[in-house]
C-alpha cells in the first residue's frame, strides 16, 4: 500500500535546530529482512499496522517544504537555499537541539492517528483508524526503520545525494531514544495499568522483551 502524505515545512532564519523527519506506511502484513549475512527474516503474518521511515537532521527556522506522497518527495526552495546546502556542513550556526518532549509528541501522534488499517484501502479512507485502537481487536505491528535519505537532497543535475542536513554520528543515539519512546508511548496508551506496573519495576526488562 502506498505510503501516507505528509508535509515537512522549514522557514529561514539565523539558527538551525534538530528535526525528527517520518514517512509512515500502512501495511497488512509483510517480512523485514533483518541480516542479510545470515538470511534472517522477520515475519508479519496477519499482523497489520504500520512502518515509521526515520531519520534526524537539521533544518533552518524558513521557507522549505518537502511533501511526501505515495513514497515521492517534492522538495520546493529558493536557489539561494541550494548554495546554502553546499556550505552549511562547514557553517558553525547555532543548532537547538532535539528534545525528548518533542519526540513524545511524535510518538502519540503516530499512536493516535488514524493511519492504520485492518480490512484493506478505502479511497475514502473509512478504514482507517488508530493503531491504539487497531491493537485492542489484533496483533498490530509497527515498525522502526532508519532511512537517511528522508533529509537526503538531490540537485538536478547532480549523481549523488546530498547529506549536508543530516545529523553528526554523536547524534545517532536519537535513533535508540525514538525507539524507547515509542514503546514506552505505545505501552502508556494500550495498557495503562501495565505501564504503571512496569514503571515502579523499571522499563529494562519490558524493553528487552519487546526487542
Amino acid at each position: 500500500m502506498p505510503p501516507s502524505s505528509s508535509s515537512i515545512t522549514e522557514s529561514k532564519g539565523e539558527t538551525e535546530e534538530e528535526a525528527l523527519y517520518l514517512v509512515i506506511q500502512r501495511i497488512s502484513s509483510g517480512r523485514l529482512l533483518v541480516d542479510e549475512d545470515n538470511d534472517t527474516w522477520i515475519n508479519l503474518h496477519n499482523q497489520p499496522g504500520l512502518v515509521n521511515y526515520v531519520a534526524f537532521g537539521r533544518r533552518k527556522v524558513g521557507s522549505r517544504s518537502i511533501h511526501t506522497n505515495g513514497g515521492k518527495n517534492t522538495l520546493t526552495s529558493s536557489s539561494s537555499e541550494e548554495e546554502e546546502g553546499k556550505s552549511s556542513s562547514s557553517a558553525a550556526t547555532p543548532v537547538s537541539p532535539l528534545t525528548k518532549d518533542r519526540m513524545m509528541k511524535a510518538a502519540q501522534s503516530l499512536l493516535t492517528c488514524k493511519l492504520a488499517t485492518a480490512s484493506g484501502w478505502h479511497a475514502d479512507h473509512s478504514d482507517a483508524e488508530s493503531l491504539v485502537t487497531l491493537s485492542s481487536t489484533t496483533m498490530a505491528s509497527l515498525v522502526t526503520i532508519p532511512q537517511a535519505s528522508l533529509v537526503g537532497k538531490c540537485i538536478p543535475g547532480d549523481k549523488y545525494m546530498k547529506y549536508h542536513h543530516q545529523l553528526d554520528k554523536d547524534r545517532s543515539e536519537l535513533y535508540g531514544q525514538w525507539v524507547t519512546i515509542l514503546h514506552h508511548e505505545a505501552l502508556k496508551l494500550i495498557n495503562p495499568k501495565k505501564y504503571d506496573d512496569k514503571n515502579k519495576r523499571g522499563m529494562e526488562k519490558y524493553l528487552r522483551r519487546a526487542e
